[in-house]
């Protein structure tokens, strides 16, 4: 998204002695352009919330599709391969990072930026989200006394939102975000 210039707005008025000569007008120009300004940010505003909505879907989709083919991946090497425990949940968290990256920089961000850099401050995001992740559960069971299995899913929540909020605004940045540009004129 392009930034938006009212200033050629501003020097139509100013060579136009008829309209800033005239202080009926003036108050009304004034209002005008208040009212252009605030069209331009509310669309602006919409569009950067149409971006949020669109890109937390995305990542809670990949987040779910990762989800399922991480515990595939560690019930089946379990079953199958017979593979230990640590093994397994190597494998099944190792894949899920990779295909949660992938998805996530290509799909959910539209990333276009370098991929290695990416890759490790993705994996910085990961280490945060899941020390956060951890320190809620653990509240959760030791000092509310909330029953352990319930206390790993609220951990989900605190885990995701940090998740997706590093990833947004640090592991993928983007440089559409959109501004308008207003003339020291108004």
């Amino acid at each position: 998204m392009k930034s938006i210039d009212l200033s050629h707005e501003n020097s139509f008025i100013m060579q136009n002695p008829w309209l800033t000569g005239n202080r009926w007008l003036m108050p009304i120009i004034h209002e005008i352009k208040m009212v252009h300004c605030n069209l331009i940010l509310r669309r602006n505003l919409e569009m950067t919330q149409d971006l949020l909505r669109s890109t937390v879907t995305r990542f809670l989709s990949v987040g779910f599709l990762n989800t399922v083919v991480g515990f595939t991946l560690i019930y089946g090497s379990k079953y199958f391969l017979e593979f230990g425990d640590v093994p397994a949940n190597l494998l099944g968290y190792g894949v899920g990072i990779l295909l949660s990256f992938t998805l996530n920089s290509t799909w959910t961000f539209s990333y276009q930026g370098p991929q290695l850099p990416a890759l490790g401050r993705f994996l910085l995001a990961f280490a945060i989200a899941y020390t956060v992740n951890l320190l809620v559960v653990l509240a959760c069971i030791q000092w509310a006394g909330i029953n352990p299995y319930l206390a790993h899913a609220v951990g989900l929540i605190p885990y995701t939102t940090t998740f997706y909020l590093v990833s947004r605004l640090f592991v993928f940045p983007t440089a559409t975000a959109p501004s308008v540009i207003v003339s020291e004129n108004d």
